[in-house]
């Protein structure tokens, strides 16, 4: 085997070869070699070397001739002063004069391989040979001739070769070193060259060769010096100096690299495995157990006890390749030190106490409501600060004087960006303990997942700063968090805390306080903090404390192997979701697949292949030659400890000429789908496929061909019509000489009509920029000259949903509007704040752009964004995007908008259209034009320019002799609107006007008419926000709203319900204003207090009812939605007619309506159903809502939903705001207004709707606009429009009922100016009509004029007699008819006459007709009336103008019997409350001709009751009332109580000893049960039972304790055995040692019983002992535990912990 030292390229000659016998010092040698089991090497196998002749010499002070080389001479004197010294010039030798003295000097060169091509490390040896052929002896007296070889450096060899060289160079090169041989650091060899050794010397030179060659030199140059005299070396040529190099094997290094190889006998956490070995081996490794060791050296996990790992190791050189085995115990890991653990459970819940799974006793409580748990995650529903929601409250000492913590959990946070706390410990403050005086915290830690700005924050107080506590806070991460499952990590130490999210550190902060110096008084918490803050919603799994520091291996072993069932599920999903979008199209499969191994999480993904010859199981493809072939990918995916598979369906397309034409055909593209201008159509695919092109339509697409190019020439149709539809087909052939194959396929396009108009997109620099950042629209037809639309606001906003109050990070600018291929359009726009994105959204209409996402690319986007199609299939577009990044501009290819297929940079070229001398609205900075049709234009210029009157209906009519001429005319004339819309308006006609129309004469007659508008004053009632007006079942108008604080040291506002009443609504304004509740009155349901805000009055099921917010404890944010009934309607206006029914109740199983902060409760029906919405602050001001009960509407019956949260900017001004819902209906659509912000000027009104047949409780049915509906600037003069109601005005039109602030208030001119916007009063109620817009929805915003023009409020009617007409006798009309009975009772067929008169005595035509409304029961014949059949019957004798007359008939058996008096079924019943019962009345006598009877309540409060039906609604009691026609009565006493539902003994059975006591509790269902329990005892002389439930035992037997409330019963067994006179353990001494449980065992004497059976420790830090005689060891020490019956027995158990 020869060793690789030289490669091509290096030029040498090579001496004879001189084989190398012995193992180079440096390598192992075979002795040590066959001790550690290598097999030697032969000398057989040893390298050869490379030996290499001298390519250069020089020499002063000698000579150089054509064969020998003379190093010095002496010929004529010591002095050398005759002869010359040569040196080298052009690779010849020379010579020049010159003396040098005694001491001569030569230089060799030997040319080196390069370190390129050999690694110098791979170098055995290097031994210099030089031969002396000839000594020169003469003069030499007494001296001796000396040599030596010394190094010399590279940079001698140029000049050796240079020209001109004299004596002194040559002396300055080659300088003599004193005669003195002895310096080690540059004399190579000691071994002196003298007379006697005339001959072959060698020197070792290895050290200095394997340095030239690392060092990259040419040569290897050595300085051969003598004294005195000189030698010839290679006379005549012969035996040249040689530089012979020899190299090691490649077995030689594996094998070396072999034995120095090691590996530590033990690992715990990660092996340290080189790559590499002695001399450049490559070292791989392979594990013998994966599960334990990975083949990189990390411990994957811990086993429970040491384990052998065999862990091998592949060694290569070249082609040489060996292995190694090394037996590794992977230690088994130390445990953890569990401080507590809280997996969650069922039970937890029932019993409100959350167990501490360590063991270690420190169990937690569930306190407050709402909470829920399922499959051991905890479900925490949130609330506002001060609110009833659930949380935990973890044992202090679980923390204290704990400075070392890892606290592990898992949130799936629910709550949003705000300050809140999903985990806590720290110091207490008045929120949570009313003993402190403190308002925040001094010293805390605290989690919260997601801070304002959504970042990951575990953070600690690490001064003190009782004003400010939060500025002493440790850093926050800069990672923002999700509100799925995470797993949140932090781990503390004496001075550090870290933060890891998902098990990757986020955070790292020093910190020098300690858990210790928080002291001693500390809380702990889940859920909340102890800052009065919001409540944490969301869930909670798997609690875990440690007082250990982890390791970031060890926390991403925890987040691999304890992930919520719930999370692992999620997460299999979206594997597979993502493993589909990852595979992509697998329908045309050509190359190989990329099969993911890995997924989400740590998944592991195993792949399998229905057909491994086609699509191995490694995603590798083998196309076959003739069919498509189908193959079925399984993805076997694990996580979690769960596995679910993913199947995927492939087809391979084969390498048939007819596949690949086919797939040509599919990926066969143009440029776009909608066309303006010409477009270039591919005409050869490959060398042997081509497309010829034809139109459908040539006048509008014409295909034209020039040489090699073909084009689609497009002529638009004129702006006045429609777009043309353009099917353009392509035959693809396939031609090859051999085979020719023929395909079609059609492309449908668009091509557009000529611009009618032109659309602005542009920002509004005069707005605030969080507003003005978002999509403005402008028109224009000249294309010059734009008119704002909207106001000059936005139409399309950034969701910014989440973070704090008045934070809108996310703006739009840069907008581009453009046509996608689908015929609907799109919006791109990049973030006002520079993002490497871009945003884009979707319009069919272009005025509502929906689903935002966003289009992550590489670069952040600067601007000049554009949008055009890239490639058109026949079904979708690929879509270019070209954007700005710095100074560069880049093209990214998409689909969906969502994911770039490629990007690259690209030369920009602008398609945008000029704006030079465009004139846009004020403020605007354009960011596109775009061009659009009629129809486009039409639409969006009515939809979002403001409507106006334009016209009113024309009124012209035919008279004649005989018509009524107030009939001619309409009572009604119909408006027109600039959208297209009509609305009806009442006219007032002109009465002088109609008395000159002569309908008998002809000739042509004008009637004005004023058309009837009503204009409210405006304010219409002034301090009343959130007003409300119903018009009542009574035909009157009611008013409320909220009754205002002026200023905020007033102490009579914000606490009472204030009701006004009138006919009219104009009559409101003036009317008398009611308290009809104060807060003060202390209702008997619970005591409310005031913040009073936003009564509405609604009539629900038939009955009225205020629905209103105020306090529970008299904070204003402690504020709750409740409910006043009225129970008497006749009488609304007076207080004692209405009764609060208390705060609204939620469902049982919601914990998060009216938990925190709500208000602004509004109700509707639809499809019978009915519903209550309301706003509630869960981190922001959300829309909630919830069905109810009509019959009791302050209840739930359905858990709630969110169907709004404040998202856009323009909800999120000052406030992060959504609240004040109200409901209006039109065209099978229900739109809920709702007020935005705060409530200054930035106070706004947005719409959500919902079709009347969706399901109410989808929140994913709701729809918001994306833009308000009516903001300040709107209404000129008004600031803050908002929380407003609907009515309907007297002919039932729709009105707009709101309130706002008027110009002085925005003036800061009141005087209330100084105050807070809650302090204010300056809202004030004002009312417009409601206009339906083209599209159904309301119009909020119409002025007076705009609803109805000037010039439109008074017409003119035009009524047309065609010919004079003969005068008629003025006609004397009936003025009434009456007869001489109004009521007649007969027997069947007896008779009886009516008699009518007719008033007045002339009446022109006296003409009566008779009729009967039921001719079965009785007829009539010009008044005389027949009796037919019992019943009854309306005789009606009329007029011929309809003047008429009524007689009532009773056609009865027999002669009517009065009633004599009226009994009921019960006098006295017991009623459950809720319940109803039927009470049925008997009059007397029975045959009495009238049965009716008249049912009433004494208190409808307590029980109502309507045909008999009694309910009950609350406990107490009332007289319900029977009473006949002729006021006979009978009563019946009803108690209203509540019964008991279940009941439930603490025990079933229980065993006694005599004269033992045992209490049985029982427990009912509702615990606001009426009654009480009794108790009974079968056998009094066995056992007796106090009305307490206690139970004393009296003598051995058997007896049966019965327990009884209402109808429920339930038993308990009593056996009674005699006491015990002993008692026995099952040990007396117990050793065990510290944490270990020992259970005691009683045993009593036969037929004996105790049970009570109590145990005792005398040294509970030594052992403790549980209620069942667990006994648990605590240290070393001992104690004695003593167990006793209840009769006083005792036994001990001695204790001993080591």
């Amino acid at each position: 085997m020869r060793g690789k030292l030289l490669k091509t390229g290096i030029s040498m000659v090579l001496a004879a070869a001189m084989m190398v016998t012995s193992i180079p010092a440096s390598l192992v040698s075979a002795k040590e070699m066959q001790t550690k089991g290598i097999a030697p090497i032969s000398d057989a196998e040893m390298p050869e070397p490379d030996v290499i002749e001298c390519a250069k010499f020089v020499a002063s002070g000698g000579q150089s001739g054509t064969d020998t080389w003379l190093i010095a001479t002496n010929e004529n004197g010591t002095n050398g002063t005759e002869r010359s010294a040569a040196y080298i010039k052009d690779e010849t030798a020379t010579e020049a004069a010159g003396g040098l003295g005694s001491t001569r000097v030569g230089a060799m060169a030997f040319q080196l391989p390069s370190g390129e091509q050999i690694d110098p490390e791979l170098i055995s040896n290097a031994t210099l040979t030089i031969n002396v052929t000839t000594c020169n002896k003469d003069n030499m007296g007494s001296r001796k001739t000396r040599a030596g070889v010394f190094r010399v450096d590279q940079s001698f060899y140029d000049v050796m070769r240079s020209d001109g060289v004299s004596n002194s160079t040559a002396t300055d090169l080659f300088p003599a070193v004193n005669n003195d041989y002895s310096k080690d650091a540059t004399i190579f060899s000691k071994e002196w060259l003298s007379l006697e050794s005339a001959g072959t010397t060698t020197f070792d030179v290895t050290e200095w060769v394997k340095e030239a060659i690392a060092k990259k030199d040419t040569y290897a140059i050595f300085r051969l010096q003598t004294v005195i005299c000189g030698f010839e070396v290679s006379k005549n040529g012969e035996k040249a100096p040689t530089l012979s190099i020899t190299s090691i094997s490649e077995q030689q290094i594996v094998e070396q690299a072999k034995a120095e190889l090691t590996l530590p006998e033990s690992v715990k956490n990660k092996l340290d495995l080189p790559s590499t070995g002695l001399y450049g081996t490559t070292i791989t490794w392979r594990s013998g157990n994966l599960d334990l060791i990975d083949n990189d050296g990390t411990v994957v996990q811990a086993p429970k006890n040491d384990t052998e790992v065999i862990m091998t190791a592949t060694i290569t050189k070249g082609a040489y390749q060996t292995t190694k085995e090394f037996p590794v115990i992977v230690k088994a890991r130390e445990a953890l030190k569990v401080r507590a653990e809280y997996t969650f459970s069922e039970e937890d819940l029932t019993d409100k106490m959350i167990s501490d799974t360590s063991g270690n006793g420190f169990d937690a409580e569930l306190k407050g409501t709402g909470a829920s748990i399922k499959d051991g995650m905890l479900t925490l529903p949130g609330g506002g600060a001060g609110s009833s929601a659930a949380y935990v409250s973890i044992p202090k000492e679980v923390f204290v004087g704990q400075d070392t913590l890892t606290i592990n959990v898992w949130l799936k946070n629910q709550t949003g960006s705000n300050n809140y706390s999903a985990m806590y410990f720290g110091t207490k403050t008045r929120h949570v303990d009313s003993a402190s005086t403190a308002d925040m915290p001094l010293n805390y830690w605290i989690l919260n997942p997601a801070q304002p700005d959504g970042y990951f924050k575990s953070v600690w107080t690490d001064s003190d700063n009782a004003g400010a506590p939060y500025n002493t806070e440790t850093a926050v991460s800069k990672t923002k968090t999700s509100s799925d499952w995470a797993m949140y990590t932090t781990v503390i130490t004496p001075n550090s805390i870290k933060g890891y999210y998902n098990g990757v550190e986020v955070c790292n902060n020093s910190k020098t306080k300690t858990t210790t110096s928080f002291g001693a008084d500390l809380v702990a918490y889940i859920g909340r903090s102890s800052y009065n803050d919001m409540f944490y919603k969301g869930g909670v799994y798997g609690v875990s404390v440690y007082t250990d520091e982890l390791t970031q291996e060890d926390i991403q072993e925890q987040y691999k192997n304890d992930m919520p069932p719930e999370f692992v599920t999620s997460v299999m999903a979206k594997i597979k979701e993502n493993l589909s979008v990852g595979l992509g199209d697998l329908s045309e499969v050509t190359q190989n697949l990329e099969l993911p191994t890995q997924g989400e999480g740590g998944a592991e993904i195993t792949w399998s292949s229905s057909n491994t010859a086609v699509i191995a199981n490694d995603g590798t493809v083998v196309r076959p030659e003739t069919a498509n072939t189908e193959v079925t990918l399984t993805a076997t995916i694990k996580l979690g400890g769960k596995t679910d598979m993913a199947v995927f369906q492939a087809t391979v397309i084969s390498n048939s000429k007819q596949s690949q034409l086919d797939l040509q055909v599919k990926h066969l593209t143009i440029a776009g789908a909608i066309l303006e201008q010409n477009i270039e159509l591919p005409v050869r695919l490959d060398p042997y496929t081509t497309v010829a092109w034809s139109s459908s339509n040539t006048d509008v697409i014409k295909i034209e061909k020039s040489g090699d190019k073909v084009t689609a020439s497009v002529t638009r149709p004129d702006k006045e019509v429609k777009d043309a539809t353009v099917t353009l087909k392509a035959v693809v052939t396939y031609e090859d000489g051999a085979v020719k194959l023929d395909a079609s396929k059609d492309f449908a396009v668009t091509v557009r009509a000529e611009d009618y108009g032109s659309l602005m997109a542009y920002t509004n620099s005069k707005e605030a920029s969080s507003l003005g950042n978002s999509l403005h629209l402008a028109y224009s037809q000249d294309f010059k000259t734009y008119t704002a639309l909207n106001s000059n606001t936005g139409i399309c906003f950034a969701n910014n949903a989440g973070g704090s109050k008045n934070s809108n990070p996310n703006g739009l600018c840069d907008m581009y509007l453009f046509r996608k291929a689908d015929g609907t359009y799109g919006m791109a726009a990049r973030n006002s704040s520079t993002k490497k994105y871009i945003y884009f959204y979707d319009s069919t209409d272009l005025v509502h752009f929906t689903n935002e996402r966003m289009l992550t690319v590489d670069n952040d986007v600067n601007g000049d964004l554009e949008i055009s199609p890239y490639t058109y299939d026949g079904t979708e577009v690929t879509y270019a995007v070209y954007f700005k990044s710095g100074n560069k501009h880049y093209r990214a290819l998409t689909k969906d908008f969502e994911t770039v297929m490629e990007q690259q940079e690209t030369e920009y070229v602008s398609v945008q259209d000029d704006t030079t001398g465009v004139t846009a609205p004020e403020g605007a900075v354009i960011s596109d034009l775009l061009g659009v049709g009629k129809a486009e234009y039409q639409y969006v210029v009515q939809k979002l320019d403001v409507v106006k009157n334009t016209g009113i209906e024309k009124v012209a009519v035919k008279g004649k002799t005989g018509d009524d001429v107030t009939k001619l005319l309409p009572n009604k004339v119909k408006a027109d609107y600039s959208d297209g819309t009509s609305a009806d308006f009442s006219v007032d006609w002109n009465q002088q006007d109609l008395a000159n129309v002569d309908l008998n004469k002809k000739g042509t007659y004008s009637v004005t008419g004023t058309v009837k508008q009503t204009q409210y004053p405006n304010p219409f009632i002034e301090q009343r926000a959130d007003p409300c007006i119903l018009k009542g079942d009574d035909g009157y108008y009611y008013f409320t709203a909220s009754y205002p604080m002026k200023g905020g040291s007033d102490n009579d506002g914000y606490d009472k319900v204030v009701l006004r009443r009138a006919k009219t609504i104009e009559g409101l304004a003036d009317a008398e204003e009611v308290t009809i509740w104060d807060c003060d009155w202390n209702p008997d349901v619970e005591k409310e207090y005031r913040y009073i805000w936003a009564p509405e009055i609604r009539i629900v099921d038939g009955n009225y009812y205020v629905f209103y917010t105020s306090s529970i404890d008299s904070s204003v944010w402690s504020i709750r939605p409740h409910v006043l009934k009225c129970t008497n309607p006749a009488d609304i206006m007076n207080p004692d007619s209405w009764r609060t029914m208390g705060m609204m109740q939620s469902v049982e199983s919601d914990g998060v309506a009216f938990s925190g902060f709500s208000l602004d409760m509004t109700v509707f029906e639809n499809k019978g159903h009915w519903y209550v919405i309301w706003a509630q602050t869960d981190g922001y001001s959300s829309l909630f809502l919830a069905e109810i009960d009509p019959e009791e509407p302050w209840k739930c019956i359905s858990e709630s939903v969110k169907i709004s949260v404040p998202e856009y900017s323009w909800e999120r001004q000052v406030e992060n705001v959504d609240e004040g819902p109200s409901v209006i209906k039109n065209n099978g659509k229900i739109y809920v207004s709702f007020s935005a912000s705060g409530t200054g000027p930035e106070y706004c009104i947005g719409l959500l709707s919902i079709d009347e047949n969706a399901n109410m409780l989808d929140k994913n049915a709701w729809v918001k606009q994306p833009y308000p509906v009516l903001t300040s600037a709107d209404v000129p003069g008004e600031y803050g429009p908002g929380h407003n109601s609907f009515t309907v005005d007297e002919e039932g039109n729709p009105i707009f009922v709101y309130h706002a602030r008027g110009q002085k208030c925005y003036d800061n001119q009141c005087a209330w100016a100084n105050e807070s916007s809650l302090y204010d009063p300056c809202r004030d109620a004002r009312l417009k009509r409601v206009h339906w817009a083209a599209d159904g929805t309301p119009i909020l915003k119409m002025s007076y004029e705009e609803e109805l023009a000037p010039e439109n409020r008074t017409i003119t009617a035009t009524i047309t007699v065609d010919q004079d007409q003969k005068p008629i006798e003025p006609e004397i009309p009936v003025s009434s008819v009456t007869l001489d009975q109004t009521s007649m009772v007969l027997l069947p067929g007896a008779s009886g006459t009516l008699t009518a008169t007719v008033a007045p005595e002339n009446a022109t035509n006296q003409i009566l007709s008779w009729a009967s409304s039921n001719t079965k029961v009785a007829v009539v014949q010009d008044g005389k009336v027949t009796a037919k059949a019992v019943g009854n019957a309306v005789v009606v004798v009329m007029a011929a103008n309809g003047k008429a007359a009524v007689c009532y008939v009773t056609v009865v058996e027999k002669e009517i019997i009065p009633a004599t008096g009226v009994t009921l079924n019960q006098t006295s019943a017991s009623l459950d409350l809720g319940k109803s019962m039927t009470l049925t009345a008997t009059v007397a006598p029975a045959n009495a001709t009238d049965q009716a009877i008249t049912w009433e309540s004494s208190d409808d409060g307590v029980a109502s009751v309507k045909d008999g039906k009694v309910t009950g609604y609350s406990v107490g009691t009332a007289i319900i009332t029977a009473s006949t026609e002729n006021g006979k009565t009978a009563t019946c006493k009803v108690t209203v109580k509540i019964s008991a539902t279940k009941l439930k003994l603490n025990q079933t059975k229980v065993t006694l000893g005599v004269n033992e006591k045992f209490t049985l509790k029982a427990t009912v269902t509702p615990k606001n049960a009426t009654n009480k329990v009794s108790w009974s005892v079968d056998k009094k002389s066995v056992a007796s039972i106090s009305s307490k439930g206690v139970i004393t035992a009296k003598k051995a037997g058997k007896a049966v304790i019965t327990a009884k409330i209402d109808k429920q019963t339930v038993k308990c067994t009593v056996t009674v055995k005699k006491a015990p006179k002993s008692i026995r353990l099952n040990a007396e001494k117990k050793t065990l040692k510290k944490g270990k449980k020992f259970q005691i065992q009683v045993t009593l004497p036969t037929n004996t019983a105790s049970n009570e059976i109590t145990y005792k420790s005398s040294g509970k830090k030594i052992a403790t002992v549980s209620d069942n005689g667990k006994v648990t060891a605590k240290k070393k020490g001992k104690a004695t535990i003593t167990v006793k019956t209840f009769n006083n027995k005792k036994a001990k158990l001695k204790i001993t912990v080591k």
